[in-house]
């Protein structure tokens, strides 16, 4: 079949990058001619390099974890909003993550290690068809995906509640991504002004 002889390419283009990172070479150009169409979820099909369960995680915008443009009361009483300790305010925005049962709400993370490299995928739930995965990333471990997608965050120079560009990473219990002293700064930042309107 056409498809699997597309995969089979794709996987071994695969293991050209892998060897190429390993080797120390710049592999962009390399993924991005296998981040095309539907490469990468043709290979994850046929090949499965990959399991779903239980290792995927939540890749969410900052703004939307914290509902920017919504009322934060629409989705918890203001109980669930503790901010009198540095421990309630990491405690309260780890709890805002959503649980393991709601992937097919959000994009995920796909992880796994080949020949001494982190590889990853994005994951999106297609309703009917199932999982779509794309966007192959390579990293030199899990601490590198992660850095990956934190290095996107900035910090704001302001007093004004402003959006910050970026992501967490959840597994579905807690962030990831960030230390506690950060999820301290976005409490103050996404929530402490919200709940004094």
């Amino acid at each position: 079949m056409e498809w699997e002889e597309e995969a089979r390419q794709a996987d071994e283009e695969i293991k050209a990058v892998i060897k190429a990172f390993n080797a120390g070479k710049d592999v962009s150009e390399m993924l991005k001619r296998i981040n095309v169409d539907e490469r990468v979820n043709t290979w994850m099909y046929c090949f499965q390099p990959f399991q779903m369960i239980p290792n995927y995680s939540f890749l969410i915008p900052i703004v939307e974890y914290f509902h920017y443009h919504e009322d934060l009361l629409d989705y918890h009483d203001r109980d669930f909003y503790p901010g009198d300790t540095d421990a309630n305010k990491v405690n309260t925005v780890n709890g805002m993550s959503p649980s393991k049962d709601m992937y097919e709400d959000f994009t995920c993370i796909e992880r796994c290690e080949i020949d001494e490299v982190t590889l990853s995928v994005k994951v999106e739930s297609h309703g009917m068809n199932g999982l779509f995965f794309d966007n192959l990333c390579i990293f030199k471990s899990e601490a590198g995906l992660i850095e990956h997608y934190k290095s996107l965050i900035y910090d704001v120079p302001t007093t004004w509640l402003t959006p910050v560009e970026g992501y967490f990473i959840s597994d579905g219990e807690k962030i990831i991504s960030h230390s506690d002293a950060e999820l301290v700064k976005f409490y103050d930042r996404y929530i402490t002004p919200r709940l004094k309107r």
